[in-house]
């Protein structure tokens, strides 16, 4: 029940997150605005605040009842994709993605601490990998579902009940701002988190990270690496709509269905696979096994850029998008994993919302911002965006290759037993 909860929890972050992926072009018209400027609203607006906002909430899961915390961010996020949806200027939806990421940061550091509590070490990875999957199934749903309403209230004679005169993609971000209004109270009703009560002696991230002690070597490492990582992620999923509609010529329905198909059979395989194989490794080489299965996907992400780059368009440009998205998901799961067995119980939410914080600030902002700024200003050409895309993923493999190694070096003298 926990877990089937967290995982449509999270399912439905990433369908609010990601359905503005789907918009660019609508977005784009109806403000007059450009790619950068497109960027802000997934980067500067959401991210920066989703990982400003972790810290102080991951504090929140670590003392007090993290559904609870769970329950809030929810209503948090629905409520402010709801006002994405009845934004009239790019100021007030800019404002909207900043709610919408400051509800968000309370799901995963509390899901995450909540799972390292209810679930046996031996089977943490693909606990991990089952709650991820909700991010993968939330962005196909996002594109497919998306698409398909796309179509149907662009059909005319199609009214929908109090949002008659909207345009299609405010009409949208209201309906997938709908469901988190009944999730929310579902959490705190039916997820019952074991720590029943508020920590004693509550520990500041401050006096968390002082008490670290040599740990803090493995962390920086840690972070510096699977930050990298995690830009390739961020960056492809914000960018596949656009990479996809332009290269292919796709109108909006049918760019929501190939992105959502190649999403909803690449992401979640490649996201239990990245749980299967870290748990096999870790138990033939124990601490070291997560960091050999990164570095694993490490591998197949460097060939799969080349072939979007060679590629151009067609069948090829699908297999090489399809095949990065089976390992893109894999630094989350691997980064989550190790985070919660190298620290105390009582400190790993801030850990974890510390990570997030660094991997969405740079991670986030600057690899969705990047591609964004190549394509505008490098290329001056909007259909360049999948040389753009695959020159920034390259780039993060070589800023993150040292780090993983460092960390993979140091994880054998800084788990916490």
């Amino acid at each position: 029940m926990i877990i089937g909860l967290l995982t449509l929890a999270y399912l439905l972050s990433f369908v609010d997150r990601q359905i503005l992926a789907l918009l660019i072009e609508p977005i784009k018209a109806d403000l007059a605005i450009d790619d950068l400027r497109f960027s802000f609203l997934t980067g500067l607006a959401f991210s920066v605040f989703f990982a400003i906002a972790g810290l102080p909430l991951g504090w929140a899961s670590d003392t007090f009842r993290r559904n609870r915390v769970i329950g809030a961010g929810i209503l948090c996020w629905s409520i402010a994709t709801i006002g994405s949806g009845l934004a009239d200027s790019y100021g007030h939806i800019f404002l909207a993605r900043i709610l919408v990421g400051v509800g968000e940061a309370a799901l995963t550091p509390a899901a995450y601490s909540l799972l390292a509590d209810v679930i046996a070490p031996a089977m943490l990875g693909r606990a991990i990998a089952v709650f991820s999957m909700g991010s993968q199934f939330g962005a196909a749903t996002a594109y497919l579902l998306g698409g398909a309403l796309i179509a149907t209230l662009s059909r005319n004679g199609v009214h929908v009940p109090l949002m008659d005169g909207m345009a299609v993609w405010k009409q949208l971000f209201v309906i997938v701002g709908l469901p988190g209004l009944i999730l929310a109270p579902a959490v705190l009703f039916f997820v019952r988190d074991p720590r029943q009560a508020p920590r004693a002696g509550r520990i500041s991230l401050g006096t968390a990270w002082r008490s670290l002690g040599n740990q803090r070597h493995f962390l920086f490492s840690h972070y510096a690496g699977f930050t990298a990582l995690a830009a390739t992620f961020f960056s492809i999923m914000a960018w596949l709509p656009a990479v996809l509609g332009r290269r292919l010529g796709l109108d909006p329905s049918h760019l929501g269905w190939t992105a959502g198909l190649l999403v909803l059979f690449c992401c979640p395989l490649g996201t239990l696979s990245a749980g299967w194989i870290a748990d096999r490794l870790s138990t033939t080489h124990g601490r070291q096994g997560p960091f050999r299965a990164a570095l694993l996907g490490m591998a197949v992400m460097a060939p799969a850029m080349l072939i979007v780059i060679l590629a151009g368009s067609g069948p090829w440009l699908i297999f090489g998008l399809g095949l990065a998205l089976f390992v893109a998901p894999w630094p989350l799961v691997h980064a989550t994993m190790t985070l919660q067995t190298a620290v105390p119980p009582r400190l790993r939410a801030q850990v974890t919302a510390l990570f997030l914080l660094i991997a969405n600030l740079i991670g986030q902002t600057g690899g969705v911002s990047l591609v964004a700024l190549l394509t505008d200003k490098a290329f001056d050409d909007p259909a360049m965006a999948h040389l753009s895309l695959a020159l920034v993923c390259l780039l993060a493999l070589l800023l993150a290759y040292l780090p993983i190694r460092r960390a993979q070096r140091l994880s054998g003298d800084n788990q916490h037993d």
